[in-house]
């Protein structure tokens, strides 16, 4: 039963009935042209047999009917050749006399528009219907011929070119014709069917069967192998789609168990750093409740000021998970306003000054071209304050951190320069990841490198792209380009 539920034999079945009908088709187009054939050469033969009858005897003696010579003439013609009818009409197409039983003649009056267009007709122009006395539906192929008096026309001698008799025998030889040529054409039929038109669809299926292999194997889960076709053909783009279709499978997975990595890698470092500054706190509360009476003042002081930076280290991270999250939703809809860049960065350089001063490192600006440009104010300036932040937090104290605003083409350049630690060679491709810890001897470190992945993100948003020169022990630079409205 899976056999036949195949495309194999699906088309093969469809092409059996195809070649059936065409059979069919081709034996009612070979009755009918085989009848017109017939019908055309039976006329084209006999076209003078009508005329033959008036050399033979007058028609009409003294404007009257020649009745008895007529009929002598009818009966004789009939009897050499039984397949014809002889009618004698006026010059009105009324039957005046024939050679037949009367209650057979069911028409007292034969068209006269048939015997109008046989008389101009060409012989190469096919076979002209006349009617029938015998039957007042039907239509027969005829000759005719006019009978003239001094060039005016007194009547017609009919001949209908299929009598009965021919009728009956025609249709009997016709019945066996059809049966003989549609036995014939239905066995030649089924025998090409059968031998040219199988082997062609199963030359034509082929490359079918060779994509539902390849198809299985994706199934089972092997991208790897490609559906590779025998030959080119209808199937090609289709298992060129596939192959794309496996090719991007196989791709999504590993960046599945890639993200299902850095994912594990995250949930493990945020917790490590939300662990930290709890138990940090923790352990200085609890000091603090269980030697509050026996503490100098200035102990208590400073327990409380490392309880608080471990909270705002919390509060931080916290903050950074949640607005990471948000801004790789893609729901984010910036709200663009049009600023001059170099006044932005002087507007925010006073926070930027009190920390730098605060850690012993040299803040330095120069933003002194002006341009506008048209960015998210709130997320631009948190791209400006996480890179100073990040500058200031891996400078060693004596170092330097500098911000410059610079014109370049149509595009202002924002520049985040520091003298610190630097970035080594390794770690610069990862540099914008998801919590990527690139820095290990840095005292104090408790940042949960989200930051510059945040950075990366606003910018992605602003579609700008930000780039990182760095090296070893000497320092980092942030910068990208800003277009110049």
């Amino acid at each position: 039963m899976k056999l036949f539920k195949s495309l194999y034999w699906k088309i093969s079945s469809a092409f059996l009935i195809l070649m059936a009908i065409v059979g069919a088709v081709y034996i009612y187009v070979t009755a009918t042209a085989a009848s017109d054939f017939f019908k055309t050469t039976k006329q084209t033969l006999n076209r003078e047999v009508a005329a033959e009858l008036i050399n033979e005897v007058p028609v009409f003696l003294n404007d009257s009917l020649n009745e008895n010579a007529v009929q002598g003439i009818m009966m004789h013609h009939m009897k050499v050749n039984p397949t014809i009818e002889v009618y004698i009409l006026d010059d009105k197409g009324k039957i005046l006399t024939y050679d037949a039983p009367p209650e057979k003649i069911k028409k007292t009056h034969v068209s006269l528009a048939p015997i109008r267009k046989f008389l101009k007709r060409d012989e190469d122009q096919g076979f002209i219907l006349g009617n029938d006395p015998k039957a007042p539906d039907a239509c027969k192929v005829f000759s005719v011929a006019p009978v003239l008096d001094e060039g005016e026309i007194k009547g017609y001698v009919y001949a209908i070119l299929a009598s009965e008799e021919y009728d009956s025998i025609s249709s009997m030889l016709m019945s066996n014709f059809i049966y003989k040529v549609g036995m014939e054409t239905l066995l030649i039929t089924v025998v090409f069917a059968i031998v040219i038109g199988l082997i062609s669809i199963k030359y034509l299926t082929r490359n079918f069967k060779v994509i539902e292999e390849g198809v299985n194997r994706f199934r089972k889960g092997d991208y790897q192998n490609k559906i590779e076709l025998k030959s080119q053909g209808e199937f090609t783009h289709l298992a060129d789609c596939l192959n794309e279709m496996a090719t991007t499978i196989s791709g999504n997975i590993q960046q599945i168990r890639s993200i299902e990595k850095l994912r594990k890698e995250l949930v493990a470092n945020v917790s490590h750093d939300l662990r930290t500054p709890i138990a940090v706190a923790h352990g200085y509360i609890e000091t603090l409740l269980m030697k509050n009476n026996s503490m100098s003042a200035e102990d208590r002081e400073r327990f409380l000021k490392i309880v608080l930076n471990s909270t705002e280290n919390l509060e931080k991270l916290v903050t950074d998970l949640f607005e990471l999250s948000k801004l790789e939703s893609e729901k984010v809809e910036l709200k663009l306003d049009q600023i001059n860049l170099s006044e932005f960065i002087h507007d925010l350089s006073s926070r930027y000054k009190l920390l730098a001063e605060k850690e012993d490192i040299n803040f330095r600006l120069n933003a002194s071209v002006m341009g506008i440009v048209e960015v998210d104010v709130a997320l631009f300036e948190r791209v400006v304050q996480n890179l100073v932040d990040n500058a200031i937090k891996f400078t060693p104290e004596g170092g330097e951190v500098e911000v410059s605003v610079t014109k370049i083409g149509a595009k202002l350049q924002l520049k985040v320069k520091d003298t610190g630690i630097g970035i080594g060679e390794q770690s610069l491709p990862f540099v914008f990841d998801r919590y990527k810890k690139l820095y290990s001897d840095k005292k104090n470190d408790t940042g949960a490198g989200l930051g510059l992945a945040i950075v990366k993100r606003i910018l992605e948003l602003h579609e700008v792209s930000i780039n990182i020169n760095s090296e070893k022990d000497k320092g980092t630079e942030f910068y990208f380009d800003l277009n110049i409205i």
